[in-house]
């Protein structure tokens, strides 16, 4: 699928998550009998996980995994995804506080 959506680096969240509206729009299949607690700035709770793929092409990375749905979407968030440290863990990342540019390479 080549549908592109918008996803937030959150260097805070342990795990990638993605949007649960997103995902039941999507078709996407939940994992059976896996439901995970998440806790952020809406709360917290216990979500389903959902099996999907997140591929950021400027970086040509693409990850299948199995991701909580949270409610981006219903929380007034722009974002359809939050990329957490579990994909963040592979790449150096540099912010430049002056210009505010954030670099992300695998060296």
């Amino acid at each position: 699928m080549s549908d592109r959506y918008p996803a937030l680096i959150d260097t805070g969240s342990r795990v990638s998550c993605i949007d649960a509206t997103l995902a039941e729009e999507l078709g996407l299949p939940t994992v059976e009998g896996v439901r995970q607690q998440v806790a952020g700035i809406l709360g917290s709770g216990v979500v389903d996980v959902y099996r999907a793929r997140i591929s950021i092409q400027e970086l040509n990375l693409s990850v299948v995994g199995d991701f909580p749905g949270i409610q981006l979407a219903e929380g007034g968030q722009p974002y359809r995804a939050l990329v957490g440290r579990d994909i963040l863990k592979s790449f150096t990342m540099a912010y430049d506080g002056k210009t505010g540019v954030v670099s992300l390479n695998t060296e």
